[in-house]
């Protein structure tokens, strides 16, 4: 501890555990955006349909609206840096698929839309993970003044 009170293991006053969950979380962001991008231009130059595109966009949001509430359950009784490390994990895998698929000249829609579906229910694993999992490295040793719980 430093006369301010709080660890030295500490950047800004929030933990190191923070730091590393917001770099995490900040190349996974930036590869979920290129994807984003991409995954929509591809699905367009497979097909040339917009109602495939359209079924695409619907796939990624079911996962979404049929899993949130019992995933956000189950993994509340589970360990949140072990789940978050393991659905993104999984997700990276399914996400590489893509092109591993493309490769070797196998790469359908219909792969994509399980992708898709796949790396939607990821995500909900792992937001209803880190949604838990936030205010521990946030609020955990920070000095009073940073403390914004109230």
């Amino acid at each position: 501890m430093n006369r301010q009170g709080w660890d030295r293991a500490s950047i800004a006053g929030l933990d190191l555990d923070f730091w590393k969950f917001w770099a995490g979380q900040a190349i996974s962001t930036l590869g979920s955006s290129f994807t984003g991008f991409a995954l929509p231009l591809l699905i367009f130059q497979l097909t040339g349909s917009a109602l495939n595109l359209s079924i695409s966009m619907a796939v990624s949001y079911v996962p979404s609206i049929v899993f949130g509430l019992p995933v956000g359950a189950w993994v509340d009784r589970m360990n949140r840096k072990r789940v978050m490390t393991t659905v993104n994990l999984l997700l990276g895998a399914s996400v590489a698929s893509v092109p591993l698929m493309a490769a070797t000249g196998q790469l359908t829609v219909w792969w994509i839309y399980a992708m898709q579906f796949a790396a939607a229910t990821f995500r909900v694993f792992f937001s209803s993970a880190s949604f838990a999992a936030i205010p521990r490295p946030c609020f955990q040793k920070t000095p009073p003044s940073r403390d914004f719980r109230g």
